[in-house]
C-alpha cells in the first residue's frame, strides 16, 4: 500500500470520530487532519497550547495507535479503557466499527 493510500485510509478512520471531524472542519488543525498527518497529530498532542478535551486527545491517540502501535506521546500509549472513560456514544461507536474488522498500518 502506498503512503498516500495509507494516509487516506487513516484519514477516513479519523473522520469517523466526531471530535476529530470537527477539528478538521474548523480549519485551525486542517493541515494536520486533512489528510491526517501522524507528525501533525503528535505535535498537537505534545503542544500544551492546544486546548483539546480528553475525548478528543484519546481519539487522536487511537489514530496514531493504528498508525504505529508502539507510539507514545508524553510517555503515554493509547489505552482502550482510558479512552472509553472519556468517549461519548458516537466516539465509542466509531471505535466499535473499527474493532469489528480491525486493521493497522
Amino acid at each position: 500500500m502506498s503512503m498516500e493510500a495509507k494516509l487516506a485510509r487513516l484519514t477516513a478512520l479519523a473522520m469517523t470520530f466526531p471530535s476529530i471531524a470537527d477539528l478538521a472542519a474548523e480549519g485551525t488543525y486542517k493541515a494536520s487532519l486533512s489528510p491526517v498527518s501522524p507528525r501533525g497529530i503528535e505535535s498537537m498532542l505534545r503542544d500544551e497550547d492546544y486546548m483539546l478535551g480528553n475525548g478528543t486527545c484519546e481519539a487522536l491517540r487511537f489514530v496514531l495507535y493504528v498508525w504505529n502501535v508502539n507510539i507514545r506521546i508524553r510517555g503515554k500509549r493509547w489505552e482502550m479503557c482510558e479512552a472509553w472513560r472519556f468517549w461519548d456514544d458516537e466516539h465509542k461507536a466509531a471505535w466499535l466499527a473499527w474493532a469489528a474488522d480491525p486493521w493497522f498500518l
